[in-house]
């Protein structure tokens, strides 16, 4: 998805009256009582996210998704800083129940559509990792990802966070233009998500890719994500991302300009194929296998929301899963379930317990059907009722004298 630049700059005094609007992913966010000076900054740093300056009649006409107003009491990199959290939440709830959205980097390969995604934790590496790759790579964002159903990838090329001098906060906003990271050319559609794992002690001579079983991946990934619970199979749609690309890549690198050479390798690998193990050097030889090699197994859970039939909840000492916005059985036995904004990864007896409390059931009945599952322990009485309790203090299940 491309943004247009737009032709209105600040120029004089009579522009501090007006607002600045800036693009950001589906949404917009307005900024008033800047300076003209401070426009000019704003222009320069956001010098991709479509800067517009408009009237208040313009502002009131087509709200934007929020709008920020300058206290000249607050130091302008403090207030930047805010400018940015701001512009990242209004992207964010641009693209709620619609876009799978990570909390990561995307970059774009100068002469394909084919885009890879970086995710990490915050302090993990990314806007480092962006900030090198971004003179290789087009920077389409270093904050969030947006990635619509047919898998084309929204920017949000908005200015690097970095911490600088000291290392506290605020942090410096550096605009991708004064960082001279590659401009979009075209399209982009989502080809690989990524896991940074840098090795701060530099112990990795080479850096080398690794293929992520689907359970890890989405126990790494899903917190990294936003609004997931708000789309219809929010989970499924992220397994899905997952098969497309043939398989999430754990990066494990020493310096971020290591990784150039290892991420042109990852894209221009054959389409749709995974790298297992996949290295520079010879030190870890590249064996790339199809995506149907690889990909793992999963099957979306049925009936997420069985209390919404009134008759069929529980009573006294009934056990009964709640609602949850969606769920997902993994071939080796897990069971992943969402609600809102936690995730649950169940194992053991776990996806048993909650497959069958569909419906109410006691304890009792519980272990009725368990014992007629062949091979069932001696103590298995004991096993599901510790089950029941950790599920029921995790707030997975409900009974019929606490609901």
């Amino acid at each position: 998805m491309s943004l247009s630049v737009a032709n209105s700059s600040p120029t004089n005094d009579d522009d501090a009256a007006r607002l600045v609007r800036l693009t950001t992913l589906r949404g917009a966010i307005d900024i008033a009582g800047l300076s003209p000076s401070e426009t000019t900054l704003i222009f320069e740093a956001w010098s991709r996210c479509n800067p517009r300056l408009i009237s208040g009649a313009e502002a009131n006409s087509e709200p934007a998704s929020d709008t920020l107003i300058r206290n000249d009491n607050e130091y302008w990199n403090v207030f930047h800083e805010r400018v940015v959290y701001r512009a990242t939440a209004a992207a964010i709830g641009s693209g709620q129940g619609s876009l799978l959205m990570f909390h990561g980097a995307a970059l774009k390969d100068p002469e394909s559509p084919k885009t890879f995604v970086l995710v990490a934790e915050s302090g993990g590496g990314k806007t480092t990792a962006t900030r090198t790759l971004g003179r290789s790579f087009e920077y389409l964002t270093d904050e969030t990802v947006g990635i619509d159903a047919d898998y084309s990838v929204f920017q949000f090329p908005k200015p690097l966070s970095i911490l600088e001098g000291d290392l506290v906060r605020p942090k410096i906003q550096h605009g991708p233009d004064e960082l001279e990271l590659l401009a979009p050319s075209g399209p982009a559609n989502l080809s690989l998500v990524c896991l940074l794992h840098r090795d701060k002690d530099g112990n990795v001579e080479a850096p080398f890719a690794e293929h992520v079983n689907i359970v890890d991946a989405i126990s790494l990934i899903a917190p990294q994500t936003s609004s997931l619970s708000r789309m219809d199979r929010g989970l499924v749609r992220l397994c899905e991302a997952i098969d497309r690309t043939g398989g999430v890549r754990r990066l494990h690198y020493s310096e971020a300009s290591d990784l150039t050479r290892l991420m042109a390798d990852l894209l221009h690998a054959r389409p749709h194929a995974t790298a297992a193990t996949a290295g520079l050097n010879g030190t870890r030889p590249a064996e790339l296998t199809t995506s149907s090699d690889v990909r793992e197994r999963w099957i979306p859970a049925e009936n997420l929301r069985p209390l919404d039939t009134p008759e069929a909840r529980p009573v006294g000492l009934e056990y009964m899963r709640l609602n949850v916005d969606d769920a997902v059985y993994f071939d080796d036995g897990t069971l992943c379930v969402l609600m809102g904004e936690k995730f649950t990864m169940l194992n053991g007896v776990g996806p048993l317990v909650w497959e069958l409390l569909e419906s109410p059931m006691t304890l009792e009945d519980i272990v009725e059907e368990a014992r007629d599952i062949e091979n069932s322990p001696a103590d298995v009485d004991r096993i599901l009722s510790d089950a029941l309790e950790s599920l029921l203090a995790n707030g997975i299940i409900t009974r019929g004298d606490r609901y």
